[in-house]
């Protein structure tokens, strides 16, 4: 949880963002990016032209009318106020832009944030701080850099262009400029600060937005819904409401917070209306206007005043879009998994655990106290251990997912850090018992990638009854989509197995692997074992300890340590800690069989 008085600071964008925001919109659109900047600066030349353009336009009127003026001069000016309100009518022209600008960052710099999930630490998604700028980064993480663009240019376009109307004020009278300066500029302020606390609560308020999507995401899974509609469902769907409630309470604070600041920017327009009023007609009583400057002066209040309103509002947009776009830029930042970048050529890998200690990021208890073994090249070894020993945690740190406290893992004499990652993964496969449910045709849902090959996962046994309960290698897989065909938990999990099988590493690690199958499926499923991991390095976990018996190697896990070692029928004669766990679970199926 963020900590007292780190609140402030979450809402603020790290420093550079609109660095980063500039170069990612400028490098993913080098054309339309530049354009459209010259299009906005022309755009207030045109302000500044069309102010006095509209103001001679009066004039020559007025003398033509009179019989004084010239009809080429009026075509002329005419013309050029025509061109300058063809310049000032851009919203084609930004809907244009900005479509083009998504489209180019969706194409480029989306690989870029898919990529940089892909490669996060592991202990990033069990930070809530980290979590937090997670959900927040996703919210449209392609948008915000070009809303931010666009609502920072087009709010600098609307400071010139009442820059321009403030030169052109100088000229009439002083003092109407410095009423429409002072109190626009105050106006822009007091708005910035609203919006700020309309963020700072949508800050608040993610940890409660990250929990209701997880219940609301329970009532949608079907994996889930049976057990809520058995009991809990109430429960759930009240602990929904109650979110809802605290959620809507800090928007509306924060609501509310903004609106004092939003009240006061009322006031100070409602003070720049009748200021320039009265101004404006004392200057007329006195006779101190011409006919020009008197209709150029009261056809630019509605335009200086919907200008006002456009800074104000635009600023608020950009300031909403660069602190939102910093959460992206943050989770760039976010720490990866990345080794030190040497190559892994062998290929039968020897592992070794060398007194590693540890303890998850944010807890005080070590889970492994001094861990010590050794997984020979091309053997199998089974992990068994009662819940909390330590077996899930020895399989996360040897995938990479954490570091170890202290101590080290070796593959081939090396730390396991100092290989490439793509190298590492392609030597050490692992198949969980909380696998992925990929929505995927069949055979890419296997594979992966395009157009698989499965030939080498054909000749298992169990390939033939999944592809079956699929329909066909072609059949796509899930529920979610109309069409879709849902499998089994057994044939999702074979399914996962044989994932691992087609990459074929050349170090396995099964954690609970049959898990969610029948007695004959996993008998099934042990008996191609032996054959599966031939001439490979595999652990096995699992509380079934059937594994046990057709592994070369046996590790018994206690409190974070090797307690016992060797092949079954050795452990079995000991009549140890290994026996005893044994014994218990064929106990318990001859009693229940």
């Amino acid at each position: 949880m963020t900590k007292k008085g780190e609140k402030s600071k979450t809402v603020k964008a790290p420093k550079g963002t609109w660095g980063k925001i500039l170069k990612t919109v400028f490098s993913c659109c080098p054309v339309s990016a530049p354009f459209y900047v010259l299009w906005t600066l022309s755009a207030v030349a045109a302000s500044f032209v069309m102010l006095y353009a509209l103001e001679n336009l009066v004039e020559e009127v007025s003398a033509a009318a009179a019989g004084t003026g010239s009809t080429q001069i009026m075509v002329r000016l005419i013309a050029i106020l025509a061109v300058c309100v063809a310049l000032k009518s851009d919203w084609a022209v930004n809907r244009l832009f900005r479509n083009r600008m998504c489209y180019m960052l969706n194409k480029k710099f989306a690989p870029r944030i898919m990529e940089k999930y892909s490669r996060l630490d592991f202990y990033c998604y069990e930070d809530e701080e980290m979590r937090n700028v997670m959900h927040l980064a996703t919210d449209n993480p392609i948008i915000l850099p070009v809303d931010a663009f666009f609502s920072a240019v087009n709010g600098m376009g609307a400071v010139f262009s009442n820059i321009s109307v403030i030169a052109y004020f100088l000229t009439v009278s002083v003092w109407m400029a410095l009423i429409f300066g002072v109190l626009v500029c105050a106006v822009i302020v007091f708005d910035v600060l609203g919006n700020r606390e309309v963020i700072k609560a949508q800050w608040e308020r993610t940890p409660d937005s990250r929990r209701k999507t997880d219940i609301f995401n329970m009532f949608c899974d079907k994996n889930s819904v049976f057990e809520l509609k058995a009991g809990g469902a109430d429960y759930l769907e009240e602990k929904y409401k109650t979110l809802s409630e605290k959620e809507s309470k800090r928007i509306l604070a924060g609501s509310l917070r903004g609106m004092r600041y939003n009240a006061v920017s009322l006031v100070l327009l409602a003070l720049w209306v009748a200021g320039m009023t009265l101004l404006f007609v004392s200057m007329m009583s006195k006779g101190e206007m011409t006919a020009g400057v008197a209709v150029t002066v009261v056809m630019s209040f509605p335009v200086t005043l919907n200008t006002a309103w456009a800074i104000a509002s635009r600023f608020k947009k950009s300031y909403q879009s660069y602190v939102s776009a910093g959460y992206v830029y943050r989770l760039m930042n976010f720490p990866e998994r990345k080794g030190n970048g040497l190559s892994l050529i062998s290929s039968v890998p020897e592992v070794e655990f060398d007194n590693v200690w540890f303890r998850y990021p944010g807890t005080d208890k070590f889970i492994l106290k001094g861990l010590s073994f050794r997984l020979s090249a091309g053997t199998s070894t089974s992990l068994v251990g009662e819940n909390g020993s330590g077996k899930s945690t020895s399989v996360k740190l040897l995938l990479r997912l954490y570091r170890p406290t202290s101590g080290r893992i070796l593959l081939n004499g090396k730390d396991i850090w100092e290989y490439r990652e793509e190298d590492y993964y392609k030597t050490v496969g692992a198949v969980f018992q909380d696998f992925a449910r990929y929505e995927l045709p069949f055979d890419e849902n296997i594979a992966l990638c395009l157009n698989p090959d499965l030939t080498s996962v054909k000749e298992t046994s169990f390939y033939k009854s999944t592809v079956a309960a699929a329909g066909s290698e072609k059949a796509f897989i899930g529920k979610r989509l109309q069409g879709g065909k849902d499998l089994s938990g057994g044939e999702w999990q074979k399914l996962a197995i044989l994932r691992l099988l087609y990459r074929s590493p050349s170090m396995m690690i099964l954690d609970e692997p049959t898990a969610s199958l029948d007695a004959r499926a996993e008998n099934e499923i042990y008996s191609a074992f032996e054959r599966l991991v031939q001439k490979k390095t595999a652990l096995f976990i699992s509380h079934r300890m059937a594994l046990s018996r057709i592994a070369d190697n046996v590790l018994v896990l206690v409190d974070g340590k090797v307690a016992e070692s060797g092949k079954h029928d050795l452990l079995i004669k000991k009549e140890g800690y290994y026996a005893r766990l044994f014994e218990k679970q064929a106990e318990w199926y001859r009693d229940n069989l």
